[in-house]
C-alpha cells in the first residue's frame, strides 16, 4: 500500500507547481506595479515636497506601502510599493483620484494598463489552478500519481512525499473497543 495523497498534499503540489509557473511573471508584474504607483505618487506630490519629505529623519513622516488609485474606466484598484514611501503629515495619501489631477492623462493610462494586465494574470492563474486541482484530485497515491506524471517527481521530492513510503493500516486497539461496548477481536 502506498503513501495516500491527502487533500492537503494537493494543495501543497499545486501551489509549488503554480509557484514554479508563475514566479518570473508575478516579480515582473510587481515591479511594474511599484513603477505605476511610484508615477502616481510622483505625480500627487512635486519634487519639491518629495526632497523635503526625504530630508526628514526616518520616522518622523507616516509611510504608506500601497495606494488606491481610481482612474477613470476603473473603479479603483490597490498598487502596492515594493518599499514604504514617505507622505507628508495629516496626508493620509492611500486614496488618489486621478480625474481630479491635472495632467494626469499618461498615469491613468499607465493604471488601466496595469489593471488589465493584473486582472489577466489573475485569471490565467486561477484556471490553471483549477485544471491542475482537478488533475491531481483524480490521483489516490503518491505512487500513481508519479506513474501517471512523473514531471512532479521533483515537486514531491521536495515537498518530503516520497513514493516509496508506504501507509500503515489503521489499527484499532482492543481497549478502544472495550471502552466503547464494542466487541473486542484482537
Amino acid at each position: 500500500m502506498s503513501l495516500k495523497l491527502t487533500e492537503t498534499m494537493r494543495q501543497r503540489i499545486t501551489t509549488a507547481l503554480l509557484q514554479h509557473r508563475f514566479e518570473k511573471e508575478e516579480l515582473a508584474l510587481k515591479r511594474r506595479e511599484h513603477d505605476v504607483a511610484m508615477k502616481v505618487h510622483r505625480l500627487r506630490y512635486d519634487a519639491s515636497m518629495r526632497k523635503r519629505m526625504e530630508a526628514l529623519p526616518s520616522g518622523w513622516l507616516p509611510t504608506a506601502s500601497r495606494v488606491w488609485v481610481k482612474a477613470a474606466t476603473i473603479g479603483g484598484t490597490w498598487l502596492g510599493y515594493t518599499e514604504p514611501v514617505r507622505l507628508p503629515t495629516g496626508d493620509q495619501g492611500a486614496y488618489v483620484y486621478l480625474d481630479k489631477i491635472k495632467n494626469s492623462d499618461a498615469v491613468a493610462a499607465a493604471v488601466i494598463d496595469l489593471h488589465g494586465a493584473k486582472q489577466a494574470y489573475d485569471e490565467r492563474r486561477a484556471a490553471i489552478a483549477s485544471e491542475t486541482t482537478k488533475t491531481l484530485a483524480s490521483f489516490g497515491t503518491v505512487a500513481r500519481l508519479l506513474a501517471a506524471w512523473p514531471e512532479l517527481k521533483p515537486f514531491t521530492d521536495k515537498l518530503g512525499f516520497d513514493a516509496s513510503k508506504k501507509s500503515l493500516p489503521a489499527v484499532i486497539p482492543g481497549e478502544l473497543n472495550k471502552s466503547l461496548g464494542l466487541p473486542v477481536t484482537h
